[in-house]
């Protein structure tokens, strides 16, 4: 794996060598402060991208609370309105059943449906790279032609 970020709540890195995954590893519990950085650090590595790419958030403890704060829903639908172009999936490893049940709010409540249907929700790393794989047999030419389409 090569590290693109790392601090003490979180580490950005490659899965693969093919630089098609990008793995967001969350070592600490869970707090906006924290997450409103990861977010801003992955929106900004999947806008620079001129391949397709997934990104996997995996979290070490779980995140069954939702960030604390005033502004987490706002921030929350500043980071989900973003929407890379290249990025063909989310995949959210160990999130628990409240994240997952208020992103869907936040997703419907600010019209952001387009975005939610790349919101895989899994419990493991391995059910993550099997969505990618099942993500990638039905739709097999994707990668291929955004890249080499000279529109």
């Amino acid at each position: 794996m090569d590290l693109i970020h790392s601090d003490e709540a979180f580490s950005i890195s490659w899965y693969d060598p093919d630089h098609k995954i990008v793995l967001a590893h969350i070592h600490t519990h869970w707090n906006w402060t924290d997450a409103d950085k990861l977010f801003a650090k992955m929106d900004e590595i999947f806008l620079s991208f001129t391949h397709d790419a997934y990104s996997v958030y995996v979290f070490d403890h779980g995140a069954n609370i939702f960030p604390e704060g005033k502004s987490a829903l706002q921030n929350m639908r500043k980071h989900l309105a973003v929407d890379p172009p290249n990025l063909r999936l989310v995949l959210v490893v160990n999130s628990g059943k409240v994240v997952e049940t208020i992103l869907q709010i936040v997703f419907s409540a600010y019209r952001l449906l387009d975005t939610s249907s790349k919101f895989r929700f899994v419990r493991t790393l391995g059910q993550a790279l099997q969505a990618i794989a099942e993500y990638e047999a039905q739709h097999p030419y994707s990668a291929a032609v955004h890249i080499s389409d000279p529109r």
